[in-house]
């Protein structure tokens, strides 16, 4: 008795209802059992991304400036740290930067690297 592909996903302990999930995506049984790997931990497969929420990103800046980390960088002598140093004046004082509302005043850091001949390193 020769198994099909759906029996050998089964045996892999793949359940129903992510073969199902796949499936709606448009990845067939066949394909689904060749690129069966075991799942590793802190890492998601497509579908399970797919079935997530999103949600809108918060902004620092409107529309400009996400939360998280961010990197200003441009060709030489064109002004980048005044327009950091005006930018975390902005979000420090919550005052309009460029035009655009700051979300709310917030403690910020700045680190200036140039020319630097080193590699650094930072501990939390």
């Amino acid at each position: 008795m020769t198994d099909s592909p759906l029996d050998r996903l089964l045996e892999q302990g793949v359940d129903f209802e992510t073969i199902g999930k796949r499936l709606e995506h448009g990845i067939s049984i066949s394909e689904q059992e060749a690129a069966h790997r075991a799942p590793l931990d802190g890492f998601y497969e497509l579908c399970d991304l797919t079935d997530e929420e999103r949600q809108p990103p918060e902004f620092i800046v409107d529309n400009l400036l996400p939360v998280g980390l961010t990197f200003l960088s441009g060709a030489p002598k064109i002004r980048k740290s005044f327009l950091a140093l005006q930018l975390a004046a902005a979000v420090a004082t919550g005052s309009d930067f460029l035009g655009r509302k700051t979300n709310a005043m917030s403690r910020i850091s700045t680190l200036k690297v140039q020319n630097l001949a080193f590699p650094l390193v930072l501990n939390g």
